[in-house]
């Protein structure tokens, strides 16, 4: 979800989750059952990223521009990242499914009580995610989408700008080109 403030202010509220943070993820990994906690989860989708497996999943964002989501309309203010692009085009990649993750708003009772528990939350991603040490943090825009969708490469038009954590230095030896987690096969 986002918020608008003045022209050029972003407020985000949510993130896009796509490895073991997600709510279904099968990886049995330690923290995952207590970070789902208190948050709710809608699937999307996310198009300018490739998803890879270096010791966790991991995304590197196609682009290099920190603000990715002020140039969506304005392709060229995006810095593509050529050998990336290669990659994401030769192993015909399909983006990133995952999850886009808000506070669960009917587990709260005070509405102001939405951004100081987002900010908590966020602080736990930040530790698990050893941000900014390991993984980097960016606003990004994803499609939500239906089940149906997701096998259907079909993407709804409605969207919402959250933070998503990727890496540009990890290995790019194991590509999960479908770019759903899940459904990984090694």
């Amino acid at each position: 979800m986002i918020k608008k403030g003045t022209k050029n202010t972003l407020k985000v509220t949510s993130f896009f989750v796509y490895g073991t943070l997600r709510p279904d993820d099968n990886s049995q990994a330690p923290w995952t059952k207590d970070f789902v906690k208190g948050l709710k989860f809608k699937k999307a989708h996310f198009k300018d990223g490739i998803l890879f497996f270096d010791e966790f999943p991991t995304v590197s964002l196609l682009y290099s521009d920190n603000d990715h989501y002020h140039s969506e309309d304005n392709l060229s203010i995006k810095k593509f990242d050529e050998t990336l692009m290669n990659l994401y085009n030769d192993n015909q990649c399909n983006g990133i499914v995952g999850y886009l993750a808000t506070i669960d708003e009917t587990l709260i009772t005070d509405k102001n009580d939405i951004e100081k528990l987002f900010e908590e939350k966020l602080k736990e991603a930040d530790i698990i995610e050893e941000y900014p040490e390991v993984y980097k943090r960016s606003i990004i825009k994803v499609y939500h989408l239906n089940d149906d969708q997701v096998d259907n490469n079909q993407f709804q038009n409605n969207h919402t700008y959250c933070y998503i954590y990727h890496r540009e230095d990890c290995s790019r030896e194991t590509i999960i080109a479908h770019g759903d987690w899940v459904k990984r096969n090694f």
